[in-house]
């Protein structure tokens, strides 16, 4: 397998444990980066003053992938990146710790002499209140090629079905996009 020809999906899993761990056994991705992943109740780790340990959760363990979650437990990661076993030795793969939150994940890709980013966000939006400043005050290389997947939880005219409003923060997301030249490659009137 050759490094130019990647297989990268991009997924919001709703917490679901069951479709995931399906997805993973059964797709020709290559690269899997996942918003909102299976939560589900690792062996508690020990405690001095609980009997019942303390609460650890994790999401999909598979044999042939290794996973990449940013270095948050609380509150439980809301972003995780899979990366098939098989191309490991193609790539020199490090974790981009400016873009490391429980909302996002970033890892850098090099390949002798190339490199790539691939930046994993989820918009937790709260309330009807954004949760943008992390991504908005994230510095982007523009020397190096970026792709950036996720679930924005925002509402558009340029991609959102028709009749939806604009989220309110929907300026502020865009024009971060178009500062940093990132163009979408989602389909018209769909739901992102």
């Amino acid at each position: 397998m050759s490094c130019d020809a990647l297989i990268i999906l991009s997924l919001n899993m709703n917490w679901k444990h069951a479709d995931l761990a399906a997805i993973l056994q059964t797709t020709d991705a290559h690269i899997i980066l996942v918003q909102e992943p299976s939560k589900v109740p690792l062996v508690p780790s020990c405690s001095d003053t609980d009997p019942d340990g303390i609460a650890i959760y994790g999401t999909v363990k598979h044999s042939l992938w290794e996973t990449y979650l940013p270095p948050f437990q609380t509150p439980y990661p809301h972003v995780v990146t899979f990366v098939k076993k098989m191309i490991l030795p193609l790539f020199t793969i490090s974790t981009i710790d400016c873009f490391a939150s429980y909302h996002s994940l970033g890892l850098s890709f090099t390949h002798l002499d190339f490199s790539f980013h691939l930046l994993n966000f989820y918009h937790h939006v709260t309330d009807k209140t954004p949760n943008l400043s992390h991504l908005l005050h994230t510095h982007i290389d523009d020397a190096i090629p970026t792709i950036l997947c996720g679930d924005f939880n925002t509402h558009s005219c340029s991609w959102s079905p028709p009749n939806i409003s604009p989220s309110l923060w929907l300026d502020s997301l865009e024009l971060w996009l178009d500062n940093h030249s990132f163009f979408s490659t989602v389909p018209e009137h769909t739901i992102t």
